[in-house]
C-alpha cells in the first residue's frame, strides 16, 4: 500500500450483494470511459461482472469460465476469511495450472492458511518497511511453502529490494543502514522467481512482473514522473498470459475508503489498449480486494490485510489453461 500506517485508513472489501452491485457500476463507469478513449465504435457491450464471492458458508465460486483468445480462466475463493472452507474449491481441471494469488501480507504471512496449487503469486508489500528481520523471515517462509513455483514482485514497502532507492533513502526507514541488502535480495531470489520488469514462463504460461506504482510520499518503486511509469509499462510484452504488478490500473478495483480511484492511468492505458493479459494480479489498495472481469481480462486485487493490517481476505485461486 502507498500509505504509511497512519495514512492508511482503508476498509476491507465486503462480499455482500450490495457491494457486488456497486462494484459493477463503478467498474462499468471506468470501462465506458476507456471505451470512449479508444474510439472503437463497437456498439456491443463488453462483458463486465464483479466476481466477489457471495455470503454464506464456504469459499465461493467467484467467476464463471471466461474463454479468452488464448487461455481459459476460472477464478475461485474470493471472500473474507470468515467464508473459508477449503473443500469448497473443486479439483483442478485436467491440463490446467492452479495459481494461488496473494498480496499486501505486511508481515502477516505466517498467519495465512493457503490452499493447494501449482504456483504461488505474491504481488508485493510482504513487509512494513523491509527491515532485515522482515525480509529474512519472509524468505524463510516462502522457502517452506509447498508450491512447485513461487513468483513475486516487490511493493513500495519492500524498500530493501529497490537497491538504488535504498542507497539514497535508507535513513528514512532504518536506524542503521543494512549493508548487505544486495545479498539479502539474492537470497530471496534463490527461493522464488523474483520479477522486476522481467518475464518467466511456467507450463507454457507467460508471466510478467513489475513493482512500479505512481508517486506518493516517495516510497520505493515510485518513479518521480510519468516518464518512468510509461517506460515500465512499455516493457511489458503484448499478450502475456498473467501480468503481476503491485498496483492496480486506474478504475479497476482501486477505490480507497475516501472514494478516490488510486490506480495508475498509464497502466490502465497499456493494459486495455495493448497488453490485454488473460489475468492481471495486483494489490496495493487494500479496499480494492476482489475480482472483476473487463473485456478479455480478469483482474484480481489480492490484498490480504485490511486498513489496520489484520488478515481479512482469502487468497484468490485461479486455474488457467
Amino acid at each position: 500500500m502507498t500509505h504509511v500506517e497512519e495514512d492508511e485508513k482503508e476498509e476491507v472489501a465486503e462480499s455482500s450483494e450490495e457491494d457486488h452491485s456497486s462494484d459493477e457500476s463503478e467498474s462499468d463507469e471506468g470501462e465506458k470511459e476507456y471505451r470512449a478513449e479508444l474510439e472503437e465504435g463497437d456498439s456491443e457491450d463488453d462483458e463486465l461482472a464483479s466476481l466477489m464471492g457471495g455470503g454464506g458458508g464456504g469459499w465461493q465460486l467467484a467467476s464463471r469460465a471466461a474463454t479468452l483468445p488464448k487461455r481459459e480462466v476460472k477464478v475461485w475463493n474470493v471472500g473474507t476469511v470468515g467464508q473459508r472452507k477449503k473443500n469448497a474449491i473443486p479439483p483442478k481441471p485436467e491440463g490446467a495450472t492452479r495459481f494461488v494469488c496473494i498480496s499486501d501480507t505486511h508481515n502477516r504471512h505466517r498467519m495465512l492458511e493457503l490452499p493447494a496449487g501449482d504456483v504461488l503469486l505474491h504481488s508485493g508489500d510482504f513487509s512494513l518497511s523491509c527491515k532485515e528481520k522482515e525480509l529474512v523471515d519472509f524468505t524463510e517462509w516462502l522457502h517452506e511453502q509447498p508450491y512447485t513455483h513461487k513468483v513475486i514482485v516487490a511493493g513500495n514497502h519492500d524498500v530493501l529490494l529497490h537497491s538504488e532507492f535504498y542507497e539514497r533513502h535508507h535513513w528514512r526507514y532504518h536506524t542503521e543502514k543494512i549493508e548487505r541488502h544486495l545479498e539479502l535480495k539474492q537470497r530471496l531470489r534463490s527461493v522464488c522467481t523474483y520479477l522486476e520488469d522481467e518475464l518467466c514462463e511456467i507450463n507454457g504460461i507467460k508471466i510478467w512482473g513489475s513493482p512500479w506504482v505512481p508517486y506518493y510520499h516517495d516510497w520505493a518503486f515510485m518513479p518521480p514522473d510519468d516518464a518512468g511509469l510509461k517506460a515500465a509499462w512499455a516493457k511489458v510484452p503484448a499478450g502475456v498470459d498473467v501480468l503481476i504488478t503491485h498496483g492496480p490500473p486506474h478504475k479497476v478495483r482501486d477505490k480507497t475508503y475516501q472514494g478516490a480511484n488510486a490506480g495508475c492511468p498509464l497502466l490502465a492505458d497499456a493494459v486495455f489498449k495493448r497488453i490485454k493479459p488473460a489475468v492481471h494480479c495486483f494489490g496495493h489498495i487494500h479496499t480494492g480486494y476482489g475480482v472483476v472481469k473487463q473485456r478479455d481480462s480478469t483482474f484480481i486485487n489480492a490484498a490480504i490485510v485490511n486498513s489496520v493490517y489484520k488478515v481479512a481476505n482469502n487468497a484468490v485461486v485461479f486455474d488457467i489453461k
